[in-house]
């Protein structure tokens, strides 16, 4: 913080006149030292701050300017540890160097935010105050972790902690298996760990690009610092090995957050539709903030997004401007597969993703699936888009009808806890007692078992290119349910398979694609998977869509339900091109 201008004049004009002192010497001479002046073409050298703000309710006064300016408690503490004792320091801090009260102002300079960072020296990052060495503990213990894992695997890259700044995957440094004769390997250092990657700042929006665009990046947490790419290093290797976080209490922390923060490969070739949605899952409290802190993000560069940051702006003019210029752009409806709405959206668009709502479900074809589907065949996409009445028209076919749904929601199906209706032993009993074909002509069990994975394996790849592996790791899980469910082995002896099945990342990847998510069951006899929908939507094949779209008929126009997955047809097989005849052209007005 510094004196006003005045003041510093006002002290100026009282200094005495230069004093010259003797030289010691007849050779001696004096040189001029001439100091920086105002010319700020260039910036001078800084330091970028990021960090969580927290609770803005209770601040403290600092003197900037010989005026008071009030600041949280946090930024205090961070400020009071980066002071140097014996020079003064220069900072880039949000809350004070941008008037946040002038909204024009804020606009310009989140406008900036990225090339800010970038130009930075380094950004340091305030994690907060240490809580009884827990942070110097962690610490510690992510450095022997990273030099570790950078011994272990030498020819894969970098064999020093300050060269990891220039690898943008660090997945491929990690080692298969779980390091051995660790110094750190103790539920203490464990426990601290995970208190380190449950600072608030890991769950922070903002701070995505704040880390990315700068590769000279330092955290601190009370007086203690470490690289940044060491803490990822770290979050990475227990990302990896799920006996790690399982055991020692890592699923409550956002280690999972630092490893993709700082995945540039990624972050570098994600879509801007992926990126806004699993900007979701971080915390920002300006709705508006959803897109503004992700514009410095290369998505949003390759988009060519031609506005800035504008806080005047209404949240619903924000969100819709940003999915109709996805759709224009791309010329796809992938910002489709996030719209993800309750029923309580008190005339929002349906097509337009809510970005400050959490996700509910994952979209069933996204960026990190290994595959793209072709369930409209080679059409190309025909679009309307009427901004002022936030009006999306669309053509396609209906395809078929919804007759009835079970809610999924957050249904267990571990095997280790199976609850008496688990939809999958309900429809397993229905086809022992009356086995029925699906209209593929495969039978119904068969089909049921692509549906719970979106047609997708363990890799996010097409599940019917291996199908035979498939369709035992399905047989394995149902065996798993109906052995602890207290079925009598007979039943499903037949069953039973030789082996090398993995039943447990069938599992895991049903209860990642069926989360909140409906099965539904269709007119025509197919199943799928979809959206909470009720009887009466309409299972719809949208040109120049990947996936179908289950729509709702109301008043004239249509509502976006969500994407599903609907066996059978995501090849095209529903398509009037594929002999579908009854398929009809189709003009959709979407509210």
């Amino acid at each position: 913080m510094e004196t006003s201008t005045q003041e510093r004049r006002d002290s100026f004009s009282q200094q005495l006149i230069y004093q010259y002192t003797r030289l010691h010497s007849a050779t001696a001479f004096r040189l001029l030292e001439l100091l920086p002046g105002d010319n700020w073409s260039l910036p001078p050298d800084y330091e970028a701050v990021s960090y969580a703000w927290g609770n803005t309710d209770k601040k403290v006064a600092a003197i900037c300017d010989g005026d008071r300016l009030m600041i949280s408690l946090g930024l205090q503490d961070a400020l009071t540890q980066m002071r140097y004792s014996d020079r003064s320091r220069l900072l880039w801090v949000d809350a004070v160097c941008i008037d946040q009260m002038n909204i024009e102002e804020r606009g310009q300079q989140v406008s900036n935010m990225r090339s800010i960072y970038a130009g930075a020296q380094s950004v340091l990052v305030w994690l907060g105050t240490d809580v009884d060495g827990q942070g110097e503990c962690a610490i510690t213990a992510l450095n022997e972790i990273a030099a570790s894992c950078l011994c272990q695997v030498a020819s894969k890259g970098p064999t020093e902690v300050p060269k990891l700044k220039s690898k943008d995957e660090l997945w491929d440094l990690l080692p298969e298996q779980i390091l051995n004769n660790l110094h750190c390997d103790d539920p203490k250092t464990w426990a601290s760990m995970s208190w380190l990657f449950s600072r608030p700042w890991l769950s922070r929006l903002w701070v995505i690009q704040e880390v990315h665009s700068n590769r000279e990046v330092q955290m601190l947490c009370g007086s203690t610092q470490v690289s940044w790419d060491v803490v990822a290093l770290g979050a990475s290797y227990i990302l990896r090995h799920s006996k790690i976080y399982l055991q020692w209490g890592f699923s409550e922390s956002y280690y999972a957050n630092a490893y993709y923060m700082r995945r540039r490969y990624w972050l570098e070739r994600v879509t801007l539709a992926s990126l806004l949605n699993w900007g979701r899952s971080f915390d920002a409290s300006d709705p508006l903030d959803r897109v503004y802190a992700l514009m410095g993000m290369p998505p949003f560069s390759r988009m060519q997004y031609p506005k800035a940051a504008d806080y005047s702006l209404s949240k619903v003019d924000l969100y819709t401007d940003i999915a109709a210029w996805c759709i224009r752009k791309t010329q796809n409806l992938r910002i489709l597969y996030y719209s993800q709405h309750l029923q309580d959206d008190g005339g929002f668009p349906s097509w337009v993703p809510q970005w400050d709502r959490k996700a509910r479900y994952e979209a069933i074809e996204d960026f990190l699936t290994k595959l793209r589907w072709r369930s409209t065949s080679d059409t190309k996409l025909r679009v309307e888009i009427e901004d002022s009445s936030r009006i999306l028209r669309l053509t396609g076919v209906i395809f078929d009808v919804v007759q009835s749904q079970i809610s999924l929601g957050q249904t267990t199906w571990s095997p280790c806890q199976v609850s008496g209706d688990h939809p999958v032993l309900e429809f397993w009993a229905k086809q022992q007692s009356n086995p029925t074909m699906y209209p593929t002509g495969e039978p119904s069990l068969d089909a049921f078992s692509f549906v719970l994975t979106a047609g997708l394996d363990h890799s996010l790849r097409k599940a019917s290119d291996n199908s035979a592996r498939f369709k035992s790791n399905f047989t394995a899980y149902l065996n798993q349910l109906l052995e602890v469910s207290g079925y009598d082995s007979r039943l499903y002896g037949p069953l039973k398979d030789s082996g090398g099945v993995d039943w447990f990342n069938y599992e895991t990847l049903v209860r990642r694609k069926c989360h909140n998510r409906s099965l539904l069951f269709t007119e025509k006899g197919y199943l799928g998977l979809g959206p909470d929908c009720q009887a009466g939507d309409l299972v719809c094949l949208i040109f120049g869509s990947e996936v179908p779209f289950i729509l709702r008929p109301a008043n004239g126009y249509y509502q976006l339900v969500g994407d599903a997955y609907v066996h059978g047809i995501m090849e095209g097989e529903g398509m009037p091109s594929n002999g579908n005849r009854s398929a009809q052209e189709t003009q959709f007005e979407l509210h």
